[in-house]
């Protein structure tokens, strides 16, 4: 009678065993800072890469307020909301909205205004301290060819302005 185990094959080695639960340590210990880096901004003021933990803290956040219901928890949500509030008077000026990007900010930290791009020279921040860590950046042009800069902050839970640029302000928005 055949039990249908072969005589010939051998179980995994403790070897491979071993090396197996290394591998699968490492994609779980790589896998959060590394959707982080790819979610947030490229003028995130954190380093997913030198802090892992930082990512994990990201991860479980965006999860646990896109969970609760947040009114700004996509970039499209996100970009609704800048075109409503600033949308009108950056069109009047010949200005757009260009982009939103996902900033990570736990705690008291400074947020980028100038343009996300890593070659902008001396960028400017605001200091803000949002009730929870997750700030929509949002990125246009003052005018038809102006340079790109920070024309808003957008919580991310509440979907509120966290910050509106001085321009913006001396237009009338909030």
């Amino acid at each position: 009678m055949h039990s249908g185990v072969s005589p010939h094959v051998q179980p995994p080695s403790r070897i491979f065993r071993i090396a197996a639960v290394v591998l699968l340590l490492l994609v779980v210990a790589l896998i959060p800072p590394a959707i982080a880096g790819m979610a947030t901004a490229p003028a995130e003021p954190i380093s997913f890469r030198h802090d892992p933990i930082a990512g994990y803290a990201f991860t479980a956040s965006v999860a646990s307020q896109s969970a609760r219901g947040a009114h700004a928890s996509s970039p499209g949500r996100a970009l609704a909301i800048a075109r409503r509030t600033w949308g009108v008077k950056l069109r009047a000026t010949g200005g757009s909205i260009l982009r939103v990007e996902l900033l990570y900010l736990p705690g008291h930290m400074s947020a980028p205004l100038e343009a996300s791009d890593p070659g902008t020279a001396s960028a400017r921040h605001a200091s803000i301290d949002p009730s929870r860590p997750l700030i929509w950046q949002v990125l246009g042009r003052s005018g038809d060819f102006g340079p790109t800069h920070t024309i808003g902050l957008i919580d991310f839970t509440s979907g509120q302005i966290v910050w509106s640029s001085p321009e913006m302000a001396m237009r009338g928005d909030s």
